[in-house]
């Protein structure tokens, strides 16, 4: 039997873009720090200052869909078997899309790709960015999955987003506001059809 226990620790923020396959998902997850942020994708990952992640577009637009879909980037979940107490991992609670077709109406705890035995909101940030080299083989396997279909172009899923959210209004719509105006603060400038969309959708 698995217990989850839910952990409230601020430091670190902690966000996860997922796409559901039954064979091979797709799993961005981003650790961000003051200055730096780590990367992961799959089994690779990268470390680049917060200021260059703005060079890399599409990486950019998936970081902002982990923040869209993350449930709390303050916060993680410790996975824990209630049989042997010693033994347990670290998720991230996100909704996830489902094989590119919708987005799902609950929160998942999506365990980390890399040190699943540690928590990312204890650890230290950085002090340097990964070498080019190691970049570009992340960058590459990013492209090689939007460029076989396995992935897509981060507006078709902010446009999946934005419609989710308009047909599930509630009271709950006016907390997701302020997750929504925190994200378009870090977009603007930066790509004018997500900031046009994202203002649309605010003004609904």
């Amino acid at each position: 039997m698995i217990k989850l226990l839910f952990l409230q620790i601020k430091m670190v923020e902690v966000s996860c873009f997922y796409v559901h396959y039954n064979r091979d998902p797709v799993n961005f997850t981003f650790i961000k720090y003051d200055n730096f942020m780590k990367i992961i994708l799959q089994k690779r990952k990268i470390i680049i200052k917060i200021e260059n992640l703005k060079n890399y577009e599409m990486l950019y637009h998936f970081y902002i869909l982990s923040l869209l879909c993350t449930e709390d980037t303050s916060n993680i979940y410790k996975i824990n078997d209630i049989i042997n107490e010693k033994d347990f991992i670290y998720a991230i609670s996100t909704q996830k899309f489902w094989k590119n077709l919708h987005l799902t109406y609950y929160y998942t705890p999506i365990i980390l790709e890399k040190n699943q035995f540690k928590n990312p909101l204890l650890s230290k940030e950085p002090k340097k960015e990964t070498g080019i080299k190691k970049q570009n083989k992340l960058l590459k396997m990013m492209s090689n999955y939007y460029y076989n279909g396995h992935i897509f172009n981060p507006l078709y899923y902010i446009d999946i987003f934005l419609k989710f959210m308009i047909d599930t209004v509630d009271m709950e719509q006016i907390i997701q506001h302020e997750k929504m105006i925190y994200i378009l603060c870090c977009i603007r400038g930066f790509n004018k059809d997500i900031y046009t969309n994202i203002m649309k959708f605010i003004k609904v």
